[in-house]
């Protein structure tokens, strides 16, 4: 629909990598943790990340893998989408977008 916009949010591709560590911790209530561990796959198009709770019963177990994005990767794809204009933003506040920045929010226009 002309004018319509999309957003989307997600942590960015430059942020993850100039903060990639392969495992992490985290103490939940109730005497639980949530262990978690990161791997990079091929080309860092994805991060394969298991999470495993523990405490409280049997432990839970579950992997996933995260497709990730740099600005200039989101941009891209959203004008082949079809989109007229992309702006990528730093925050939902409207901050600048760069390389520290926690979130990558590419707001399209049709």
């Amino acid at each position: 629909k002309p004018g319509a916009r999309v957003v989307v949010d997600l942590a960015g591709k430059e942020f993850l990598a100039g903060r990639y560590t392969t495992k992490d911790w985290h103490v939940l209530d109730g005497g639980r943790f949530w262990l978690e561990s990161r791997e990079v796959l091929p080309g860092w198009e994805k991060l394969r990340v298991q999470w495993v709770f523990v405490g409280g019963g049997e432990p839970r177990d579950f992997v996933v893998e995260i497709r990730v994005y740099s600005g200039g990767e989101l941009r891209e794809m959203m004008l082949q989408a079809g989109f007229a204009e992309v702006d990528l933003l730093g925050g939902l506040d409207g901050r600048p977008y760069h390389r520290d920045a926690a979130r990558l929010v590419a707001v399209g226009r049709k």
